[in-house]
């Protein structure tokens, strides 16, 4: 919730048609603009368009991606010889990054139609069972993946770069400091790790944005969005290198590296924390089951 308002201006500006195909001024100059604009012309709550689909595809991603990774960990700990342990962390999020985004792509959709639709009378999704509804009833089942694709084109890479950056960050860590860490270490290499990745991948998520919305209710957006004239992510790309330049995909990028580092350092401090309360709790169980034996044997 507290980092909507970032992703909200994020989309936005990586959504804008640029001022050659627009045939004038765009409508956000950088970040601050935008978020001067959308103050004054929507008002504060602007901001949290689309936070309820957000919420529901960060629990969704979150739950699946971890308990993912923790099961493709420990297939691929047997082959740990043959790539290495950074390329079994690799590996294993790249996996669970995948099924986590298709498990929680639909949210990803509506989110994104959201940050960009406008107030009263002109909004075309009032609730997220609406828009649920009115995608459905317009492209069927396929309506809620488009723009996968690129999303997992990007997951890959990206959750891959997360995961092995800050398991390869850590073990540098705890070979100069043999201890185990505090709350604020594992958050650290998570935003440096998450910082580096969204670097990299970047462009992809531009071009997942503008997928997302091809098939949209365009009249109900707030801004001139950079609509293609086709659901293919390649030729998305490639029109928008011919048309806008190479600066098109990283349109948002402070925003992006700017969401990217915290969220990752609360996600990593999060599966640490669990991590170690599933470790205890596992403890506890071998423990109270020997200790049970023990009395039964006595018994006997």
């Amino acid at each position: 919730m507290a980092i909507s308002p970032i992703d909200v201006v994020k989309i936005r500006l990586q959504l804008q048609q640029h001022h050659s195909v627009a045939g004038g001024q765009v409508k956000y100059a950088n970040f601050l603009d935008a978020c001067r604009k959308i103050v004054r012309e929507e008002g504060i709550t602007a901001f949290w368009k689309g936070n309820i689909p957000a919420e529901l595809l960060y629990l969704v991603y979150g739950a699946v991606q971890f308990w993912s990774y923790a099961q493709i960990n420990t297939l691929l700990r047997e082959r740990q010889d043959v790539i290495g342990l950074t390329g079994q962390k690799y590996f294993a999020g790249a996996a669970a990054g995948t099924i986590a985004t298709v498990a929680s792509y639909p949210f990803d959709l509506m989110r994104t139609r959201f940050a960009i639709q406008a107030s009263g009378q002109a909004k075309v999704y009032p609730s997220v069972l609406r828009a649920i509804s009115s995608i459905y009833r317009a492209d069927g089942l396929r309506g809620f993946y488009s723009g996968l694709g690129p999303s997992i084109t990007q997951i890959v890479p990206y959750m891959g770069l997360t995961f092995g950056a800050y398991e390869s960050l850590k073990s540098l860590y705890l070979t100069h400091t043999p201890t185990s860490l505090h709350p604020w270490e594992p958050m650290l290499c998570g935003a440096l790790a998450g910082t580096l990745a969204k670097l990299g991948v970047y462009p992809f998520d531009t071009v997942r944005k503008r997928v997302q919305v091809v098939r949209g209710p365009a009249h109900a957006y707030v801004l001139a969005v950079a609509r293609a004239q086709t659901t293919s992510a390649v030729h998305v790309a490639l029109d928008m290198a011919r048309r806008e330049g190479v600066r098109a995909f990283y349109r948002g990028l402070v925003p992006g590296l700017v969401k990217a580092g915290p969220s990752s350092a609360v996600t990593f401090w999060a599966y640490e924390w669990a991590s170690a309360v599933c470790g205890r709790w596992n403890e506890y169980r071998v423990e109270e089951a020997e200790v049970g034996w023990w009395r039964w044997q006595q018994r006997v």
